[in-house]
C-alpha cells in the first residue's frame, strides 16, 4: 500500500491543538487548518457536520464560498446536484429506529435556500437512513430499516441469541420518483429479507447450506445481536451496468445488485439483465459471511463508503472503499483500498465453486507511513478526483486530506465535530452555472459569527452578537437572526440581538449575514436558558472541596493538630462546598449541586454493564464520541463535551487510596462511587490495577514519550494528572466521562489587588502574588 507523508502528521497534529483555541473558520463555529502544496485538485468541497444544520461550500483554501441552512440535521448524506440545489437527508429523531446514522427526511435545497422538494420516509416499520443516490432519470435510490418483528424474524431462522432487542431491521433499496414539492412514489424496491439463507433451523424458513449460495444472505451472520443488523450505509450507482453497489458495515462486505429488474423480480431469483434476480450479483471484502473462507482472508473491516470510480477518471470502472479497520488482528487502522473486480463481458462477475469472489489482492491502496496513526472507527469515507488524486474524510475527526496515488498530502483541512463524508466538485461543474461561483473573479461570501454558546437564567433577555462576522472582500449589508429555530431569519435585524430566555432549556439560534453583491451566509449557534434550580445554586466557579478528612505528618496518620502545631492547617480543617450530587431520574446522568455540571454516570460506552477495556477511547476517539450522545440526545440532552482538566478535577474525592498490589478489595476510588460508576484497570486483559485514566480535552504543554504530543488525563484510581500520548507510535486509550452545562466552569477573573495579592472573583480565592521564592518541606509550607 502508499503510505503517507511525515509532513501530513505533523499538519495534523497542529490541527488539533489548533482546534482548542478559539480561532476562525469557514463555518463560523469551528477551527480550521488548510495547506495547499502544489498539486492540489482545485474545486470546491460540500461537507456538514453531523452535529449542525449547516451545510457548506468552502474552496482550496478553505474560503466559505456558500452555504445551506436546513431544519435538520444531516441523515447522514449531501450533495450537490447538477441544477446547483443541494440535496440533503435529514434525522427527524425517530425513537423506533434510534441506531447510527439515521435520518427520515430527503430535501432539495435550492442554491438560495428554499426548499423546492421533500420526502418523508419514516414511521415505526420503516426509516431512510445513511445515504441516497441521484438516478440520471432524476429519481433518487434510498437506504431504509425495515423493521420485523421477534416473531418474523425467528420465523425465518434467526438464532435467538442474536435478538437481544427483540426486532431486526433488515436493510432495504427503495426507488423514489419526485412528485410536487412533498411526496414521492416508491417506483421500484429491493429487500434483503427476500434473499435469505439459514442453517440454523431446518424448521424454519430459508434453511440451506450457506457455502452453497454465496448469492445469499445469512441471517445469522452478525457481529452483535442488536436490531441493526446489516448496517448497509452507501449506495452507489453505475448507469452503464445498471447496478447498484452497497457498503455493508456490520458484514464488513461490498454487495452489488441488479437495477435492471422488476421490482417483483427483485423479490426473486430469476429476472433482471444477470438473470438472477435480487439475489447479490457480486460480494467482497469477507469471505466468512458466506463461508468461503477464513479470517486470514478478510479484507474489509467494518467499511463505509464503497463507489464506483468514475469513468475518465484515473482506475475508471474499479471500486475504492474507505476499510475503518476496526478489528484487524494487526491492531486497528483505516485504510482506502482500491480493486478490481472480476466483471466479465456480460457484465457478470467471475466465480470459482467453492472459492470466495475475487479479487485477492488491491489494485491501489492508502494508509499512514504508521499505518495506526491513521484510525477513523466510524463514519469517513473517500473520493477519486480528475486528476488521479484520491479525497479522503476522517469522519470522526473531521478532518479532510487529498494524497496523490504516492501517498504525498496536498491539501488538507479541519473542522471540528464529525462529518459523514465530503465531495468535491470541479469550478465548471454545471450546478455552479449562474451563480456567483460561474466567474472565477467572482465575489466571495461572507462569513457569519453567530457568536455563543450563549447562556442565562429564566426571565432575562440574553444578548447575542454577530459582529465577528466578516467579508473578505466586500461589506455586510445586512445582519438577520432567527431566534426561533424555523428556518426564517425574521425576529430580529442588526449584528445583536435580544434573545428572550422565556423558559428553561437549550435553544439553536441562527444569524444570516448578506453582503453588497448579494451573497449571503448563515451560522447557529445554541442560547442555554438555566433551570430555576441551577439559577439559584451555580454561580461564578464554585471549588469543591477535596472531602479530605484525615490528617497527616510526613509518614503517616496523625490527630487533629491543633493551631500551634506542626502540620497545622492542612486541608481537612478547612471545609469549602461540600461534594453533592443528584441522579437522574433516568439513571443516567449525575447533576453536580456545586458546579452546576451534568455529567455522564459511568465510562461504561459499550453499555454491557461491565467497565473494562473495550470501554476505552482513544483520545481523538474522546472528542469525537459527544457527537454520537449529542445526536440521540442522551438524557435529555445535546450539549455534551470531552470535560476540560479542571471540570474533570472537580470530580476528585481525596479520599481515595493508591493502589499498592494488585488486590483492590481494600481501595477506594477516587470518585463518589455512590453516583459514578467506576472501574480499576482491566487485568484480564494484561492491564495494571491503575489503568483508570480518564481523558480531558486540553492539550498537554510538553511532549511524552521523547516526542509524542499529549492531552491531559486525570487517575481515579491513583488521584494523579498527568499527559498521555495522542498519537505516533504509543497511542494511550483511556475512559471518557463526559459533561455538559456551566460552559463558565473553569474560567479564572483575576484581579491584582495593587498589595501583594491576587484576588480570584470567579472562585473568590486570594493568592500571594508572589511565591516563597524558596524550596520548603511540606510542614515548613504550612507553617509559611
Amino acid at each position: 500500500m502508499q503510505s503517507s507523508k511525515a509532513s501530513f502528521i505533523l499538519a495534523l497534529l497542529i490541527t488539533l491543538l489548533a482546534g482548542c483555541g478559539g480561532g476562525g473558520s469557514s463555518s463560523g463555529e469551528s477551527a480550521s487548518d488548510t495547506t495547499v502544496e502544489g498539486s492540489s485538485q482545485q474545486g470546491y468541497t460540500l461537507y456538514a457536520r453531523l452535529d449542525s444544520t449547516t451545510t457548506y461550500l468552502m474552496d482550496n483554501d478553505g474560503n466559505p464560498v456558500h452555504s445551506w441552512a436546513s431544519d435538520y440535521r444531516p441523515g447522514n448524506a449531501i450533495y450537490l446536484l447538477e441544477d446547483g440545489s443541494l440535496l440533503h437527508t435529514g434525522d427527524l429523531d425517530n425513537s423506533r429506529f434510534d441506531a447510527g446514522g439515521a435520518g427520515g427526511i430527503v430535501q432539495t435545497i435550492d442554491w438560495h435556500g428554499n426548499v423546492t422538494w421533500e420526502y418523508t420516509y419514516s414511521s415505526a416499520t420503516h426509516l431512510q437512513h445513511h445515504d441516497v443516490e441521484m438516478l440520471p432519470n432524476g429519481n433518487l435510490l434510498m437506504i431504509a430499516w425495515q423493521y420485523k418483528s421477534e416473531a418474523q424474524a425467528l420465523q425465518a431462522g434467526r438464532d435467538p441469541a442474536f435478538l437481544s432487542e427483540g426486532a431486526l431491521w433488515p436493510d432495504s433499496i427503495i426507488e423514489v420518483e419526485p412528485n410536487g414539492s412533498d411526496s414521492g412514489t416508491i417506483v421500484w424496491q429491493w429487500h434483503i429479507w427476500d434473499h435469505l439463507i439459514q442453517d440454523y433451523d431446518a424448521s424454519r424458513s430459508n434453511y440451506g447450506v450457506v457455502a452453497e449460495h454465496p448469492e445469499l444472505i445469512d441471517l445469522n451472520f452478525a457481529i452483535n445481536s442488536s436490531a441493526d443488523w446489516t448496517h448497509i450505509n452507501a449506495v452507489d450507482y453505475n448507469a452503464e451496468l445498471d447496478q447498484i453497489l452497497l457498503t455493508v458495515h456490520n458484514f464488513s462486505e461490498i454487495w452489488v445488485i441488479d437495477h435492471s429488474t422488476t421490482t417483483a423480480e427483485a423479490a426473486g431469483h430469476s429476472g433482471g439483465a444477470s438473470g438472477k434476480g435480487g439475489d447479490l450479483l457480486y460480494r467482497w471484502g469477507n469471505p466468512q459471511a458466506y463461508d468461503a473462507g477464513t479470517a486470514d482472508e478478510q479484507m474489509l473491516f467494518v467499511p463505509h463508503d464503497g463507489e464506483w470510480i468514475e469513468a475518465g477518471y484515473p482506475g475508471a470502472g474499479n471500486i475504492i472503499i474507505f476499510n475503518n479497520g476496526g478489528g484487524r488482528s494487526e491492531g486497528n487502522y483505516s485504510s482506502i483500498d482500491e480493486i478490481t473486480p472480476p466483471l466479465e463481458a456480460d457484465n457478470r462477475y467471475t466465480l470459482a465453486s467453492g472459492a470466495a469472489y475475487g479479487p485477492s489482492g488491491l489494485t491501489w491502496g492508502y494508509t499512514a507511513d504508521i499505518p495506526t496513526d491513521f484510525y477513523a472507527r466510524n463514519i469517513s469515507g473517500q473520493q477519486r478526483l480528475s486528476n488521479g488524486n484520491t479525497l479522503i474524510c476522517d469522519g470522526p475527526s473531521a478532518h479532510f486530506f487529498e494524497v496523490t496515488e504516492s501517498g504525498e498530502t496536498v491539501w488538507q483541512y479541519a473542522d471540528t465535530g464529525s462529518v459523514f463524508r465530503v465531495e468535491r466538485y470541479l469550478a465548471g461543474y454545471s450546478g455552479f452555472d449562474g451563480t456567483v461561483l460561474d466567474d472565477e473573479t467572482s465575489n466571495q461570501a461572507p462569513t457569519a459569527d453567530a457568536g455563543g454558546p450563549y447562556s442565562g437564567d429564566p426571565g432575562t433577555l440574553i444578548a447575542l452578537d454577530g459582529s465577528a462576522s466578516s467579508d473578505t472582500d466586500g461589506t455586510i449589508v445586512s445582519y438577520a437572526w432567527d431566534l426561533d429555530n424555523d428556518g426564517l431569519y425574521d425576529d430580529a435585524s442588526g449584528y445583536t440581538a435580544d434573545f428572550p430566555a422565556n423558559e428553561s432549556g437549550i435553544f439553536t439560534i441562527g444569524l444570516l449575514v448578506t453582503d453588497d453583491s448579494g451573497a449571503t451566509g448563515n451560522d447557529n449557534a445554541t442560547v442555554t436558558v438555566h433551570t430555576d434550580s441551577e439559577s439559584a445554586s451555580v454561580s461564578g466557579y464554585p471549588i469543591v472541596d477535596t472531602g479530605q478528612q484525615l490528617f497527616f505528618n510526613n509518614s503517616s496518620e496523625i490527630s487533629t493538630p491543633a493551631s500551634h502545631e506542626t502540620f497545622y492547617g492542612q486541608d481537612a480543617q478547612f471545609n469549602g462546598n461540600q461534594p453533592s450530587y443528584t441522579l437522574s431520574d433516568d439513571g443516567l446522568t449525575v447533576y453536580d449541586n456545586v458546579t452546576g455540571l451534568t455529567w455522564t454516570r459511568s465510562g461504561d460506552l459499550n453499555a454491557d454493564n461491565d467497565i473494562d477495556s473495550d470501554d476505552k477511547l482513544t483520545f481523538s476517539e474522546a472528542q469525537s464520541y459527544p457527537d454520537s450522545l449529542n445526536d440521540i440526545n442522551y438524557g435529555g440532552y445535546s450539549d455534551w463535551r470531552l470535560p476540560t482538566i479542571k471540570e474533570l478535577y472537580s470530580l476528585m474525592d481525596f479520599n481515595g487510596t493508591d493502589p499498592m498490589s494488585d488486590d483492590t478489595s481494600n481501595l477506594t476510588p477516587f470518585i463518589d462511587t455512590d453516583y459514578f460508576g467506576f472501574a480499576y484497570g482491566d487485568t484480564a486483559a494484561g492491564e495494571r490495577v491503575i489503568d483508570a485514566q480518564y481523558w480531558s480535552d486540553n492539550a498537554y504543554v510538553d511532549y511524552v514519550f521523547g516526542n509524542q504530543s499529549a492531552a491531559f488525563g486525570l487517575n481515579l484510581a491513583d488521584g494523579r494528572i498527568k499527559g498521555y500520548p495522542t498519537a505516533g507510535p504509543v497511542v494511550k486509550s483511556n475512559f471518557a466521562l463526559f459533561v455538559r452545562g456551566n460552559t463558565a466552569y473553569g474560567v479564572n477573573d483575576f484581579n491584582d489587588n495593587g498589595d501583594a495579592t491576587v484576588t480570584d472573583r470567579a472562585t473568590n480565592l486570594m493568592w500571594a502574588q508572589d511565591d516563597s521564592g524558596v524550596g520548603m518541606l511540606w510542614a515548613d509550607a504550612l507553617a509559611w
